[in-house]
């Protein structure tokens, strides 16, 4: 094998010959979807990049007449001063800032200013960059609210269980000597007191975001949540899509939907008699006799499901506000499975209708795309 005998020059053509004449460095900072300001070494801002402009809603030449920093943010003097100790200290600490736009929109971002230096390593200003936290300031405030709304379904269980088993227990020992009317009513009140804490406490957890999601078969689900209602309804799973959903939780769902069904819509159980029912469980008579018959499928577009019912439906004025937290038509309904349904579909960010089935009962349509 011959010796290389090239001995050209190597292609020292620079990058910057096939790009426009401003330095590539700016035309990176432009490309960024973070703030960019620099800052000389008196606090004055020297250069910013396009993003600045399209967040703030200020040209180049506003910001250039004024401050961005003292445009955009409340103290900044006290946030340049900031920016300068953790540039010095060499440890960049993130600080969250309301950016205001020239529309008065406030933005939150997190800003972070570090050393600029110069070929000699001489500090000549500093950088600061700032990214949009808005996502992370929601879950933040997610998580806050989930730990506020589980102090509270602690307070509930722990102060309203206790004195309504105590009230319970009186009840029970003045039975004992003699029933009456009016034991019978404050059973009654006590029973019901009950029922409202458990949709509360299920209220108040299931605000919460849901759980890891996974392609779960609705029919299957519709099943489970079924268990118990064949004593006064029955159940048709008229199509079974697969829809991605936190399991446990669907389940949750469509127990509410399916309760509500029986109480309100059925003829055959009174309101609050529920629980009894389900303890009773399928030995009463279900098929042809029972008292309700409830539907569930997936809708026409196939970018849902709905589940429906033969009752006696719910009047086209109230349909919006059966989902309010303690709306009831009824003296011993709470109030809460309705607005516990929306609060869970709206957790797997589906949304929900009320409509009128063909046989007259409700039907509940929930949009979300299945697998």
């Amino acid at each position: 094998m011959g010796e290389n005998t090239d001995t050209s020059e190597p292609d020292d053509r620079r990058l910057s010959e096939s790009l426009p004449s401003r330095p590539i460095g700016e035309q990176v900072l432009d490309a960024v979807p973070e703030i960019v300001i620099v800052f000389d070494p008196e606090g004055h801002a020297v250069w910013w990049n396009d993003q600045t402009v399209s967040v703030t809603g200020y040209d180049s030449a506003e910001l250039a007449e004024g401050d961005p920093l003292s445009m955009i943010a409340e103290d900044p003097e006290g946030l340049l001063e900031r920016f300068r100790t953790a540039a010095d200290e060499g440890e960049p600490a993130p600080i969250e800032v309301d950016v205001v736009t020239a529309d008065g929109e406030r933005l939150a971002y997190e800003f972070v200013g570090a050393r600029l230096p110069n070929a000699d390593g001489d500090a000549i200003g500093i950088v600061v960059t700032g990214r949009n936290i808005a996502d992370r300031r929601a879950r933040r405030e997610l998580e806050r609210q989930n730990e506020r709304l589980e102090e509270f379904a602690s307070v509930v269980s722990h102060d309203l269980r206790g004195p309504l088993s105590v009230a319970q227990g009186y009840i029970s020992l003045a039975r004992e000597d003699g029933d009456s009317t009016e034991l019978e009513r404050a059973a009654d009140a006590v029973e019901r007191m009950g029922a409202l804490v458990d949709d509360l406490l299920a209220l108040a957890r299931e605000g919460q975001a849901v759980g890891e999601t996974t392609a779960v078969d609705l029919g299957d689900a519709a099943e489970r949540a079924w268990e118990g209602l064949g004593q006064v309804g029955r159940l048709e799973v008229e199509s079974s899509p697969t829809v991605e959903a936190d399991p446990s939780r669907l389940r949750e769902l469509l127990e509410n939907l399916f309760r509500n069904a029986v109480e309100h819509g059925s003829t055959d159980v009174e309101t609050g008699d529920i629980d009894e029912v389900v303890r009773q469980g399928e030995d009463g008579p279900a098929g042809e006799d029972a008292g309700i018959t409830v539907r569930i499928g997936a809708l026409e577009d196939g970018e849902g499901f709905y589940v429906e019912d033969d009752g006696r439906g719910i009047p086209e004025t109230d349909r919006e506000q059966v989902f309010e937290s303690g709306y009831t038509t009824s003296e011993d309904g709470t109030g809460f499975g309705l607005a516990i349904v929306r609060t869970l579909a709206e957790a797997h960010d589906w949304s929900v209708d009320l409509t009128e089935s063909d046989d007259g009962g409700a039907r509940f349509e929930f949009s979300v795309r299945p697998n």
